[in-house]
């Protein structure tokens, strides 16, 4: 992305960069169902990284420059932040619920309103115009949040299950939670995503005028951003 809002990829860095943020396939033992403690995760350590204050290794003994430390901060994540067979997965209004519950642990000024900070894209046909002022919107919507220096999480309920185009050689799988960590200034909406270690672009402006899609994206806020309602 040349012309492009993107945070900085090396805040995410393990191992000294051959890991980039965390993996769900790490909780083996669930067969790598907890996308979203991941994303989580990923947050989360990017506000430990990048806020004033205190280190990471300050903050209830947590270590993130390494596997085995990032995998430890996930299995905490994951008591706040986790998949449930009652809710066919993690949906946002539990994201945002555990999220809130495990600032509050951590003793970070992290808060997510289930109104404000969230932007739902839901599964319905409309027209062009109709479409491109959600686009519009949630174009908006990613850059108040990377504007204020934070990633946020985005659900992908495709029931294609993938995002793609000729340009971009990518994919979001179905039912998955990623972190969003950059927009393209130049498109309608070419967003950077963090993914299982790995980083890469992809374009939901098609995604999104398709009308048979559905997810959302939901924002973090921290210190001074969290006490502002922003209403899209």
């Amino acid at each position: 992305m040349d012309s492009a809002m993107v945070l900085d990829e090396n805040v995410f860095a393990i191992e000294g960069g051959e890991l980039y943020g965390g993996n769900q396939y790490w909780f083996e033992r669930d067969g790598g169902a907890e996308c979203g403690a991941t994303t989580a995760a990923n947050i989360f350590a990017y506000f430990l990284k990048t806020r004033s204050g205190p280190g990471a290794e300050d903050v209830k003994g947590i270590e993130l420059d390494t596997k085995a430390g990032y995998m430890n901060f996930m299995e905490l994540v994951r008591k706040y932040i986790h998949w449930s067979r009652k809710e066919f997965g993690l949906q946002p209004p539990s994201f945002i619920k555990g999220s809130n519950e495990l600032a509050g642990y951590l003793g970070l000024p992290v808060r997510s309103d289930a109104k404000a900070d969230r932007f739902r894209i839901a599964e319905a046909p409309m027209g062009r115009q109709a479409a491109e002022s959600m686009i519009a919107d949630a174009r908006g919507f990613i850059k108040s949040s990377i504007g204020m220096n934070a990633p946020l999480a985005f659900l992908n309920l495709s029931p294609l299950g993938f995002l793609s185009n000729r340009k971009i050689d990518s994919q979001i799988e179905l039912w998955h939670w990623v972190t969003v960590i950059g927009l393209d200034d130049r498109s309608d909406l070419k967003v950077k995503i963090l993914d299982n270690n790995r980083i890469y672009e992809a374009d939901l402006t098609d995604w999104m005028r398709d009308g048979w899609n559905s997810g959302s994206f939901v924002r973090l806020r921290y210190g001074a951003d969290a006490a502002v309602e922003i209403l899209r």
